[in-house]
């Protein structure tokens, strides 16, 4: 089946592809995880890195954290980066909550929601430190943007973190 993966993206078949790596999540075939972590890095088309994420996910493998990441991190995928987050709540992601909270606001109302529903899932494992600087990134998005501003301040608050 890895074979035929690999196959189907090189001949630009995605919906077949997409078929596969669904049937790869769904049987949380932990073989498939390094051929997928290297698709889900090196694809261009967002409807199979998706699928690809959220198989990664299915399978549960720590493995797929750090790729995840850096997709978000990546300006490649500003404006599709909704279920790369959806994707990381199936993993430990205490260390990477400021990133969450640099996304507050950012990109779509999706993102949003997503970056919001990772730290409050994590609050509770949240230093105090951590919370102070993801307090200052959140404080300065409310001064710099007005489109959003009530969501931040209402996530600030939801938190606790006033």
């Amino acid at each position: 089946m890895l074979g035929k993966l690999d196959s189907k993206i090189a001949d630009n078949k995605v919906d077949e592809a997409i078929a596969i790596v669904e049937e790869l999540g769904s049987k949380k075939i932990v073989e498939a995880v390094h051929l997928l972590i290297h698709h889900v890095l090196t694809t261009k088309n967002a409807k199979l890195r998706n699928s690809i994420a959220i198989a990664l996910a299915d399978i549960g493998s720590n493995e797929a954290i750090e790729p995840l990441i850096s997709l978000l991190k990546n300006p490649n995928t500003i404006g599709a980066r909704g279920t790369i987050l959806y994707a990381l709540e199936s993993f430990p992601c205490t260390e990477y909550i400021e990133l969450f909270a640099e996304l507050l606001g950012e990109d779509s109302f999706e993102v949003s929601r997503q970056a919001f529903i990772l730290i409050d899932s994590h609050s509770e494992n949240i230093s105090s430190e951590t919370k102070e600087k993801c307090i200052s990134i959140i404080q300065k998005k409310i001064d710099r943007i007005t489109d959003q501003k009530e969501f931040l301040i209402d996530s600030l608050e939801e938190l606790g973190w006033e």
